[in-house]
């Protein structure tokens, strides 16, 4: 996802966002352990975010349709679309204890 999506713990999430301090720096991670399935959606990724110079996490989930976003109905084809979307749009309509939007991608440096 063009360095929107990382591997890495809640924790080291938590301590990156927190450092960065603005609102709008966001990341999103895979959910340990999400598998997909064709009957109903499933929590496949979560948004980790700083608002009000809080750490805060949106759930992701994928529909039975394929499509990505916070609730029915799911639809974004992929989660860069979802990123886009709300890069540009308020995530109040999904989330009443978030008032920005994705404003800001962390970039997580990995271990190696």
């Amino acid at each position: 996802m063009c360095g929107l999506m990382f591997f890495c713990s809640r924790e080291d999430s938590r301590k990156l966002l927190t450092e960065l301090k603005s609102n709008g720096n966001f990341l999103v991670r895979p959910k340990v352990g999400a598998v997909p399935s064709a009957t109903e959606a499933v929590h496949t990724h979560t948004i980790d975010i700083i608002d009000d110079g809080k750490y805060k996490r949106i759930p992701v989930y994928r529909g039975a349709n394929g499509g990505y976003g916070f609730a029915e109905p799911f639809e974004f084809n992929s989660l860069m679309e979802l990123v886009v979307f709300y890069s540009g749009n308020n995530l109040n309509k999904h989330s009443a204890e978030v008032n920005t939007g994705l404003l800001y991608p962390a970039f997580y440096k990995q271990k190696r």
